[in-house]
């Protein structure tokens, strides 16, 4: 009732505080016995200033902290009838209250009445739009739901051209890495209100890896240089929880490496040095190259153990050089001239092989010969 006496007692519903609103739309009409309308926005006082009231009529604003509570207060907006909009960042709830002066009822009294004003919000906390999702791309499925007994789901778009149907959770993997939107749609349980639509950004990140492990060989006296490498900014931690993509190693052993990208995605890898067969040597060599794509022969390999350099080189019968290579780095003959795509033609060649031993630094030489068949 106003505190002037003007207008009948007026009962209202007051919202809880989860159910308050960020925007709000309504109008206000007049009556024959009623003409004069107040809005009162009820919001914490620290963001009272903040919010926005649009109108399509003059309308006056005057603030009252006084009432309510500490931390909450009033600002009042005196207007005619007409359409309004309030907005705001912060949560707030409004509502209408109008009488009349002019209109006098025989037993002294004015007629009045208030309502919760009109408002466009979402049946879950804003809150839960904000969150974004990031999982490592390794660490898949992703599972999202939400949890309501008011609310009905009515369908899931994964963003990838993934659908599913109206259910409360749902669990998905995506096949690469990106940002991806998802939306499902809500709707109040048992109501005829339209579908309304969530959006949770989600962030898949790409999955971990990197090179340069490879079990090896370590004698006796001898050490061997790991050099790690990604195409992705990488932290390498090691077993004994030091840091580095390089280490120098002496010891027989299993070695683990977990490698970190700036998302906190990881990946474990592992690699094994033994002292077998530190004075075993061997060389096991091929008299043809057929360079056809078949997969058969289609380079002149050669498979070695207990060597640390293995340099080859390939001749023509009139001793001219067309090729040279390190079988310790894999660096194969595949039938073309040294560094271009001229094929060779079909006939016979020769290899000469400077090999020093691992174990006792000495150097061997092999030569023989290659057919070269197309």
């Amino acid at each position: 009732m106003n505190s002037n006496g003007n207008g009948d007692p007026s009962m209202l519903l007051i919202p809880s505080v989860d159910k308050w609103v960020r925007q709000a739309k309504f109008g206000m009409f007049n009556t024959p016995n009623v003409d004069v309308h107040h809005i009162n926005i009820v919001a914490k006082k620290s963001t009272l200033l903040n919010i926005q009231v649009t109108a399509d009529v003059p309308f006056t604003k005057s603030f009252d902290t006084t009432l309510l509570c500490d931390e909450v207060g009033v600002l009042t907006i005196l207007a005619t009838q007409g359409s309004f909009e309030i907005k705001s960042d912060s949560l707030f709830y409004s509502y209408v209250y109008s009488y009349v002066y002019s209109y006098v009822y025989s037993i002294g009294t004015n007629e009045s009445f208030a309502y919760l004003t009109g408002a466009k919000v979402f049946p879950y906390k804003g809150e839960y739009a904000l969150q974004s999702r990031q999982v490592c791309f390794d660490a898949q499925p992703i599972t999202l739901g939400i949890n309501s007994d008011s609310l009905t789901i009515a369908f899931w778009d994964m963003g990838d051209g993934t659908l599913f149907g109206g259910q409360s959770q749902v669990t998905h993997s995506y096949s690469s890495s990106g940002n991806y939107t998802v939306k499902t749609g809500l709707k109040l349980t048992s109501n005829t209100c339209p579908t309304d639509t969530l959006i949770i950004p989600v962030t898949v990140s790409p999955e971990v890896s990197f090179k340069g492990l490879r079990d090896s060989i370590v004698c006796p006296g001898e050490k061997l240089t790991y050099q790690l490498s990604a195409d992705q900014p990488l932290i390498y931690t090691w077993q004994d929880n030091s840091i580095g993509s390089t280490r120098e190693l002496n010891n027989v052993g299993k070695y683990i490496i977990t490698a970190t990208d700036t998302n906190g995605c990881f990946t474990k890898d592992s690699f094994i040095l033994s002292d077998s067969g530190c004075f075993d040597k061997d060389i096991v060599l091929y008299n043809t190259i057929t360079p056809n794509n078949d997969g058969l022969n289609d380079e002149w390999v050669i498979q070695h153990k207990g060597y640390s350099e293995i340099k080859f080189y390939i001749f023509d019968r009139w001793g001219k050089e067309v090729f040279n290579g390190d079988a310790v780095l894999s660096q194969w003959w595949d039938g073309k001239m040294q560094d271009t795509e001229t094929e060779c033609t079909e006939g016979t060649y020769y290899y000469h092989i400077k090999a020093q031993v691992l174990r006792t630094g000495a150097m061997e030489d092999v030569s023989g010969v290659i057919t070269l068949i197309r």
